[in-house]
Formats: structure tokens, sequence, C-alpha cells
């Protein structure tokens, strides 16, 4: 990324100023999600948007971009890969997901993250809800079958994790049988008004966090015995 104002060249992985006016500083990173207008709109019924971009190309682009389950006919580009250091051959360089880490990687203070684990999107397909821990961060995975993504959160609430389930696009804690909506938020029983924390992650490709993060790990569903 290049901001307009000083031309200083900046990771949009990590966040860190690389060249220019800014060199050594961070921009914060801040929990997103990737989602669809559709579910965007019933969470957030007032929520905006930033204005339409006019350019044909640039629709065209975010239309192919958005088919998400879409093989890509074409691999990267050799004036693309020459810039990456080895390839991480365990996925297929496109392969999409969700990159989730606890601590954040420094690139030019030489700091790896404290753990981080890729989630292929296609894994949910067999296993919608994941439960597993990363860290020692007990985590709670959910595929949104309307934004056709995957929200993550830290299942500790008032200091105990909750053993959730997955029902009609909801979370509900079993012991109490809150149900939280797929942004975290509790919206009946026993801990509404509270929410759950969202994790750290990007929706991504597989290249590119495994570029970022080369001590990823795989999740890997456990096959049913």
């Amino acid at each position: 990324m290049r901001d307009e104002e000083s031309r200083s060249q900046w990771l949009h992985y990590t966040g860190e100023c690389i060249q220019g006016e800014h060199a050594g500083s961070a921009l914060p990173m801040l929990p997103t999600t990737l989602t669809s207008w559709k579910a965007f709109r019933a969470l957030h019924p007032t929520g905006t948007t930033i204005d339409r971009e006019s350019s044909w190309w640039r629709r065209l682009a975010g239309r192919i971009a958005g088919a998400r389950d879409m093989a890509l006919p074409f691999g990267l580009p050799p004036l693309f890969t020459n810039t990456m250091r080895a390839r991480d051959t365990r996925l297929k360089d496109n392969e999409l997901g969700l990159g989730v880490v606890l601590g954040q990687r420094s690139l030019l203070r030489r700091t790896s993250a404290l753990a981080a684990r890729f989630y292929p999107f296609k894994a949910f397909k067999q296993q919608p809800l994941v439960h597993d821990t990363l860290g020692d961060v007990p985590l709670v995975l959910a595929w949104d079958a309307v934004a056709h993504a995957v929200a993550a959160f830290d299942t500790r609430l008032d200091g105990s994790p909750l053993r959730l389930r997955l029902d009609d696009q909801h979370l509900v804690d079993e012991g109490s049988g809150a149900r939280f909506d797929l942004v975290g938020r509790c919206v009946q029983g026993a801990f509404k008004g509270q929410r759950l924390a969202a994790m750290p992650g990007l929706s991504t490709r597989w290249y590119g966090f495994s570029q970022t993060y080369p001590n990823t790990t795989i999740y890997a569903p456990v096959s049913a015995t």
C-alpha cells in the first residue's frame, strides 16, 4: 500500500511502513469480517458502503474475485512469484481460507507471531462448525452460509469457555441456551448485551498467508471413526 500524503509504502498484511517518511511505524490492525452485502445489511440495517467504483474493469474483477468457490484459471505470474520466498506447497497457491493469528508478526523487528493457523474454506463444507485451540486460546469457527465466509471467536466469556453449536445462522451455548449471531453478539439469553471476542485473522489466499507466516499450521478436519 502507498499513502497519498507522503508516498510511503506499507505492508498490507502487517500494517508496517517499509519505505518512506513513516518507515518503522505500524498501523493498528482492526478486526474485520469478510461478508456479503446481504448478510451485512441484515446485521447492520443502517450500515453504509463506499461509493460504487465506476470502472467497468474493476467491477468485473470484483465479481470474479467475489466468486470465491471458483477455481482460478490462471496461476500467479512469474513477475510476482519472483519476489516471493520459497513457496509453501502444502496447499495450492490460490486456496482460500481464514488465517488466524495470535500476536502480530513484525517483519521490521524480525519477530514472529505467537501462533498462526490457516483454515481452508473447503474444510467447512464437511464440518460447518469447528472447535479448536490455538496457543492457549479456545476457538470456535463457524461457516456463515449467507456471507459465504468463516467467523472465528474466542469462546471465553466471563472467564469460562462456552461450548457452542451452530443453529440457523446462530451460535448456541449448550450450557445456558444463549444465542449469538455470527458477529459474536449475544442476542438472546443469559449473556445478552455481551459479545464473543472476534479473533484477529485474514480471509485470504494461501500464498499470501504462508509467505507472511511461514510457520503457520493448517487445520484439517478430524475424520469420523
